[in-house]
């Protein structure tokens, strides 16, 4: 795995900024891309997951001020659902990237331990799965750079045009 994998990445800034959760999205989307071309789907699939609940968290840490305003607490966001959830309740996600979304939840929900726990073996997960996961993961990513990133670099350069 790479060396910039999540913690890494983001704890070397003191304030997390919308350029770095995307860089990190990006990250482990391609490290699950490498698991595909090792085989490891099951790994992948666990990777995708990973990269929505990061990101998903540091943007809920990023604005939370916003977060709160809704009605939201951001502290008590643990879990990748309810971070979807709040994703479209924010407008982060919508249509198609929600649904993509909800899709990859539904497939780390198979790969997860307490599932494991129940069942006493791992899920198969087949490379169609985990292609049809990475193509969500870029919906998701670029509907996230749209509606979060973007604005923030428009904000960035108009200070810069300002000064």
């Amino acid at each position: 795995m790479s060396q910039q994998m999540g913690g890494s990445l983001l704890a070397k800034r003191r304030h997390v900024d919308t350029d770095a959760v995307i860089a990190l999205m990006r990250t482990y989307q391609n490290e699950a891309r490498k698991c595909r071309r090792a085989r490891a789907y099951l790994a992948g699939c666990v990777m995708i997951g990973s990269a929505l609940d990061a990101s998903l968290t540091a943007l809920t840490r990023i604005y939370s001020h916003h977060v709160r305003k809704v009605g939201e607490r951001p502290a008590q966001m643990r879990t990748l659902g309810p971070l979807v959830g709040l994703a479209g309740k924010m407008g982060w996600l919508s249509g198609r990237s929600l649904w993509a979304a909800n899709r990859i939840v539904k497939s780390r929900n198979k790969v997860h331990a307490d599932v494991f726990g129940r069942r006493g073996q791992l899920p198969r997960i087949r490379v169609a799965e985990l292609d049809a996961r990475l193509d969500d993961m870029s919906e998701v990513t670029d509907a996230l750079y749209v509606r979060v990133a973007e604005p923030g670099l428009r904000r960035a350069m108009r200070r810069e045009e300002v000064a």
